[in-house]
């Protein structure tokens, strides 16, 4: 599959097609845009404006003419018994504006598919820990004192130096990796209205969320910020899940 893939894009990047072209991704959503490229295991798609880097294991084909691209290809999530159904947005601490995360990625992990995931790292300490340097950066780069507080939690969790910080981040990198990287992982885009609907068979799974408007300052939100939870989904279940990233 990757290696017909690669070899449509290199035709592709050849022979220069003008037309719109549409993505068929197995989760069953359809993209129309243009293919900018790709390699041996991601392609670049231009989507609303936005150049998105999709895995092409979550591909299912690509249509060069829209003229005669058919609406829909055989459902691949045919027998699949729920689905999540996500809002992805965009919050401003200035104003009550929220706009939708139009772009933003998701991986969707059976939890039975990864292992040693450690989903407190990702789901939530290393957003306090990273509020935590920012705060005590703040302070620092005044040469004021850092409120006693700040300095007692940033021991208890173990990130009092930078050397330290540097660590977490690594480690919780590693775990966001097992995610984003995980063969079995169903893959969706949000649209122009920050709306994923994902087909899943009933059961528990790691949801993970990269936004594609809101970057982090850390090495570990390079690429956005980012969303962890695990739930549990039951049979004929439509779950809903509401994700809002915080914009400065």
């Amino acid at each position: 599959m990757k290696r017909t893939l690669f070899f449509l894009i290199l035709i592709f990047l050849t022979i220069g097609v003008s037309a719109q072209h549409v993505l068929y991704l197995k989760s069953g959503e359809t993209i129309k845009g243009r293919l900018l490229g790709g390699g041996r295991d991601s392609v670049s798609f231009q989507f609303l404006g936005n150049d998105l880097r999709l895995p092409v294991d979550g591909l299912q084909a690509i249509w060069f003419d829209e003229s005669s691209a058919p609406k829909a290809l055989a459902d691949p999530a045919s027998g699949r018994d729920a689905k999540i159904h996500g809002y992805v947005t965009d919050s401003y601490f200035t104003s009550n504006e929220t706009k939708a995360d139009a772009g933003a990625k998701v991986w969707i992990v059976a939890e039975k598919d990864v292992e040693n995931f450690n989903i407190k790292l990702v789901e939530d300490t290393f957003a306090l820990v990273n509020n935590l340097k920012d705060i005590y950066n703040q302070f620092d780069s005044r040469n004021a004192d850092v409120p006693q507080n700040i300095l007692s939690t940033m021991v208890i969790y173990n990130v009092d130096t930078d050397a330290k910080f540097e660590d977490y981040c690594r480690r919780t990198n590693q775990n966001v990796f097992k995610l984003r990287n995980n063969k079995n992982a169903i893959h969706s885009t949000c649209d122009a209205d920050g709306r994923f609907i994902v087909p899943v068979n009933s059961g528990t799974y790691y949801v993970l969320v990269i936004s594609k408007q809101t970057k982090g300052e850390s090495v570990v939100e390079q690429d956005g910020k980012m969303f962890c939870k695990k739930i549990t989904i039951k049979p004929d279940e439509d779950y809903v899940l509401s994700v809002k990233f915080e914009v400065p």
